[in-house]
């Protein structure tokens, strides 16, 4: 039994014996990717190291090398070796230093915490190369980004406007540098000899042959521009106020070039009239009665038809009248009026009299047959007969003063019991009566003064 044991581990031996030579002897497929780029080598070593240095690929302990140097490799695994490269990024005047094991120039960057943004250029060796660009692994790495300016680029047969960078000084050099196609009478917005600024917009616009329609006549331009509108400014044609085009001014240019422009305008013509403005009184308790201020002016409003008559190409097309409405609002006044009163006296030579108010007031005269109509007339509203101490004054005032006592100067004291009419309508005005045998006439101003005792019912605004 202990023979038949012996035997087994002598064939299992045996076996690996024959296997390790055949390893160890026979060449392997091995793949590699060296700096991206793919290979493939036959070899009979087994560990990484020997596989690198029998392959000719030098390496230092600064390159990154996927399995490690110790590994055993095998057919079924790839071997990477990533080389170190020290890369100098000078950007805006700034210089960068960063160690990367990427090839791709994009990569390369993105290790070393540099981001590109539109427009920016990345030069090798001074030669310009795209991010996906391949860069040979060199112990040193000299990389730039130059930052270009951009314009926007409006044409008449794109839909929208591009984006385009460049690094020129004028705008002929950076529509050279786009290298796009425009015909020699192609116009250009700015011209081309402008100097070139950062975000500017530049249009370009082919000329057309235009057959303009205007007032029953017809007449060819050139014009250019991606709408209508356009096309009619830039030949000179202003659509103003009511104008109008057909095709609109928003709608592209017609292939057949036919535009028909109508000039529209409207006459106004207004009837209307003043609107009187309302007067809000606030009283004021520490001014002597009949002192007015004024806190808001007032103004009148505006009240009125307007007529609208439009003509086309100067032909009356439509007419139209429009609802009387109010123009303008009225604007309300603010017054203020006094409510404080003083008893007062005026010593005379009718003796001494006691008044709580007094104003100007224009007076004239009149007696039972002086007061303007043909007959004679004895009575009065109050119901007392013409003679001197009856005062007749506007209906307005006689409403609310009737019955007062007053006096006036020269002609005595009185009582407000007439009505009469002021020859210049207006309120601060008295008729003082007389008998026919002792009338005085009178034209002139003086003053009303109004007697004790206060009444209790007190008209503040006269």
């Amino acid at each position: 039994m202990k023979k038949r044991i012996w035997f087994v581990l002598l064939g299992f031996c045996l076996i690996f014996t024959g296997s390790m030579l055949y390893l160890t002897n026979s060449p392997r497929r091995i793949q590699l990717l060296v700096d991206g780029v793919p290979m493939k080598i036959r070899t009979r070593k087994i560990r990484t190291d020997a596989i690198l240095k029998e392959a000719g690929i030098p390496y230092s302990n600064a390159d990154r090398i996927f399995p490690g140097l110790n590994y055993w490799m095998t057919e079924n695994y790839l071997l990477r070796v990533d080389h170190s490269s020290m890369i100098d990024l000078m950007r805006d005047g700034n210089q960068i230093a960063f160690l990367s094991y990427e090839h791709i120039a994009g990569n390369v960057l993105l290790s070393g915490g540099i981001k590109l943004f539109p427009g920016d250029q990345i030069l090798w060796n001074q030669m310009e190369i795209q991010a996906d660009s391949l860069i040979s692994k060199e112990p040193e790495v000299q990389l730039s980004i130059v930052s270009q300016d951009f314009f926007t680029l409006i044409h008449d047969s794109s839909d929208a406007p591009k984006i385009i960078y460049t690094r020129a000084a004028t705008v002929g050099e950076a529509l050279q540098q786009f290298d796009a196609r425009f015909s020699q009478e192609a116009l250009v917005f700015p011209d081309r000899n402008t100097v070139f600024q950062n975000g500017m917009t530049i249009q370009v616009s082919e000329p057309k042959i235009l057959t303009i329609t205007s007032n029953g006549m017809e007449s060819q331009i050139t014009g250019s521009g991606k709408t209508v509108g356009e096309a009619l400014a830039r030949a000179g044609i202003s659509l103003q106020g009511l104008d109008y085009s057909i095709p609109s001014e928003d709608n592209p240019i017609p292939a057949d070039g036919r535009i028909s422009v109508f000039h529209v305008r409207e006459d106004v013509s207004l009837s209307a009239y003043a609107l009187t403005f309302d007067i809000e009184w606030i009283p004021d308790d520490t001014r002597p009665i009949d002192t007015v201020s004024v806190i808001q002016e007032g103004h009148e409003g505006l009240k009125g038809i307007l007529k609208k008559t439009r003509y086309q190409d100067d032909i009356a097309i439509s007419d139209v009248t429009e609802p009387e409405t109010v123009l303008v609002e009225p604007v309300k006044a603010v017054h203020t009026y006094g409510t404080q009163i003083q008893i007062q006296t005026i010593t005379t030579a009718d003796g001494t009299f006691e008044y709580w108010r007094s104003i100007p007031v224009k007076a004239t005269s009149y007696s039972p047959c002086r007061s303007g109509v043909d007959a004679c007339l004895n009575g009065t509203s109050s119901g007392a007969k013409v003679e001197k101490g009856i005062i007749a004054v506007s209906y307005d005032w006689y409403l609310s003063l009737g019955g007062q006592p007053v006096y006036i100067p020269g002609y005595g004291p009185g009582i407000i019991g007439d009505v009469g009419k002021s020859p210049t309508n207006d309120n601060r005005w008295v008729d003082l009566a007389y008998s026919d045998h002792d009338y005085v006439g009178w034209s002139e101003n003086t003053t009303l003064y109004f007697l004790t005792p206060v009444p209790t019912e007190i008209r503040w605004i006269l």
